[in-house]
């Protein structure tokens, strides 16, 4: 499924036994709709998906400020291999050390905000990539 929104790159990545690596399924998709494209990447960490979060978690409760603990968690890590490194922590939920919700975006300093959204993938993979793009294009192209 693909949506345009200003910009932002949303990714759910989750591994199962079949998938690629987390981290090439991150670079498919930024890849694919390609880094001069997207001026920020967002992520959205709940309790359903706790990778992140519990990374961010353990992170503030050693004393890490919001932003440096974000950047910490994988989709930081990886957002930062494609050049998102100012980071910030938009809406945060719950105790510190202890967020149930956090609303988090990636973003480059002077890139023109172009419109790209990708969301509610649950396996990122190859043909996922194949069938998001095809969908992107005919949503941006209806003639074609």
């Amino acid at each position: 499924m693909a949506t345009a929104k200003d910009g932002v790159l949303s990714l759910a990545i989750e591994k199962g036994p079949t998938t690629p690596r987390g981290s090439q399924m991150f670079d498919d998709g930024v890849n694919h709709f390609g880094v001069e494209n997207i001026s920020a990447i967002e992520g959205k960490w709940v309790p359903a998906m706790p990778s992140n979060l519990n990374t961010f978690n353990q992170m503030v409760r050693g004393g890490m400020p919001l932003e440096e603990a974000a950047a910490n968690a994988f989709t930081g890590k990886m957002a930062a291999r494609h050049g998102f490194t100012n980071v910030q922590a938009q809406n945060v939920v719950g105790d510190p050390g202890a967020y149930t919700n956090v609303l988090v975006r990636f973003a480059r300093q002077g890139v023109r905000w172009k419109m790209l959204q990708l969301t509610s993938v649950s396996a990122f993979t190859k043909d996922a990539v194949s069938l998001i793009c095809s969908a992107f294009s005919q949503w941006t192209n209806p003639s074609s």
